[in-house]
């Protein structure tokens, strides 16, 4: 009974790793497209410097709704961590990377509350 209990800790220890090296190659094809989809905004659609701030506050602000009415039974609490951890991240990404994807010299993004 101890070996094979031991044997599954094993496999939910593998399949973790798996599982987070996994997110990490997301976070990377993720932030890929971000800077894409930031150059296309700006120079394709033509978005001003006040509309492309409000998008990414839209967006944070959906994905801080998904977290909260995330309800999965049995791992939901890490599901939600793992979607805080990404939000975290992505708008650290967002607010660092702003005066470049803008091109506009001395720009700093400015987050909203949902009020």
């Amino acid at each position: 009974m101890g070996l094979k209990a031991h044997n599954v800790k094993k496999v939910r220890e593998v399949y973790e790793n798996i599982k987070r090296k996994t997110f990490r190659k997301n976070d990377a094809d993720i932030y890929n497209r971000i800077g894409d989809d930031m150059n296309l905004q700006i120079d394709k659609l033509g978005l001003s410097l006040e509309q492309t701030e409000i998008l990414y506050n839209l967006e944070y602000h959906k994905v801080f709704n998904d977290i909260e009415t995330t309800n999965i039974p049995i791992t939901g609490e890490a599901v939600k961590q793992l979607k805080k951890e990404w939000l975290r991240e992505w708008s650290k990404f967002i607010s660092e990377g702003f005066e470049s994807f803008t091109q506009v010299s001395g720009v700093e993004m400015h987050w909203y509350s949902i009020d």
